[in-house]
């Protein structure tokens, strides 16, 4: 039995391990400044992270007003490469804002983007139209540019996933992102391929078809969620309390087994065939005439149960179908969907957890669709 005395001993251990694989510096500097290196190439703002994060006019101008009155910026955390260029890790849409401000910011294609035209606020609402061209330069652009920002930085000595880490612990709380956006960040921070393939096969014509999706589910890219839900729920069994721990846990963290970006990387999981098993599933739906499949008795709005009981059960099966004889037969079972008693069970049921009710989906829709 372990003493309290060794139990001590193996935190502290800990510990100061977690200190070591964190080098860390910091210190505040001017806005000025950080203009200059990102002119200089020395500051690197990744463009699919640009992308991911979007800004209102109205939250890009309540930055610019807290810089003017001197209201406290939340420090810049960014990464130290072995040439000792700074990428930033997290601060992305603050700098974007200063720099497309000044117009300073570049597309992926290294053109200088339209500078912000700033729209009124509570406490300034002189703001309205103000543009960097037109902002005084004494002393508004003079004090805007001498503004300071605490900048923390992680070295390139720190262990490879520092950069990652940093990022999931400061925005998995409480972040403005949605769900799906906040993965997509850390998937192109740890492997650019995953995520690309990942939008590509989320915008397949028949797989967003069958979704039906609203434009505000769209816009928080729900369709990718459920890509991954597809691939993580099919490979993976539950391990967390509720459904976000799951998806990321399985995604990033898993020990045993691997998680899912080291299966790719380990070459243990085929993006490619992955690919091809998905595009055929849908392809499948599709030709059966489902484009409302995931809603109860074809009408009405999308249902999870139902996305994860045909899309993954027929995936999971999908080897054994062929795409034009096995069509009548998919058709039948389809239809006959509805009328499963054990479907009343897992759809609809009061206080019952979506993780509850996971394990029991996935594991109907592989035995329904299995032939």
């Amino acid at each position: 039995m372990t003493t309290q005395e060794e139990t001590t001993t193996l935190l502290i251990e800990q510990i100061n391990k977690g200190r070591k694989e964190y080098i860390t510096d910091g210190y505040a500097m001017s806005i000025g400044e950080l203009i200059s290196l990102y002119k200089e190439g020395d500051l690197e703002l990744n463009p699919d992270f640009q992308r991911l994060f979007r800004w209102s006019e109205k939250q890009q101008s309540a930055l610019i007003e807290s810089i003017l009155i001197g209201v406290p910026i939340p420090p810049i955390f960014v990464y130290q490469t072995d040439l000792g260029k700074w990428e930033v890790v997290d601060g992305v849409q603050r700098i974007s804002t200063i720099l497309q401000f000044v117009g300073e910011l570049k597309d992926e294609n290294k053109e200088k983007r339209e500078a912000t035209t700033l729209v009124g606020t509570k406490l300034i609402p002189a703001l309205q139209g103000m543009t960097w061209q037109n902002m005084p330069k004494e002393p508004l652009q003079l004090d805007f540019k001498r503004a300071k920002i605490e900048i923390k930085i992680i070295k390139s000595i720190s262990h490879e996933k520092a950069k990652f880490e940093i990022f999931y612990r400061l925005n998995s709380g409480g972040t403005l992102l949605s769900d799906q956006e906040f993965r997509n960040c850390i998937l192109v921070m740890v492997n650019k391929n995953i995520h690309s393939w990942l939008v590509e096969i989320a915008n397949d014509n028949n797989f967003l078809t069958t979704l039906n999706l609203p434009e505000k589910m769209l816009q928080e890219r729900y369709e990718q969620e459920l890509v991954l839900r597809l691939f993580i729920f099919s490979l993976y069994t539950i391990s967390a309390n509720n459904l976000t721990d799951y998806i990321n846990e399985s995604l990033f963290y898993t020990q045993t087994p691997k998680s899912f970006i080291d299966k790719v990387a380990d070459k243990e999981f085929d993006l490619e065939n992955a690919k091809l098993k998905f595009l055929k599933t849908f392809s499948m739906l599709v030709k059966c005439g489902e484009s409302n499949v995931f809603a109860k008795n074809g009408k009405g709005q999308f249902l999870e149960s139902y996305f994860e009981i045909i899309a993954i059960g027929l995936y999971l099966n999908i080897d054994s179908y062929d795409e034009v004889a096995d069509l009548p037969s998919l058709q039948i079972k389809l239809s006959e969907l509805s009328q499963q008693t054990e479907l009343s069970q897992m759809v609809g049921v009061a206080g019952m957890r979506a993780i509850q009710r996971i394990q029991r989906t996935v594991q109907f829709g592989r035995k329904y669709f299995a032939k």
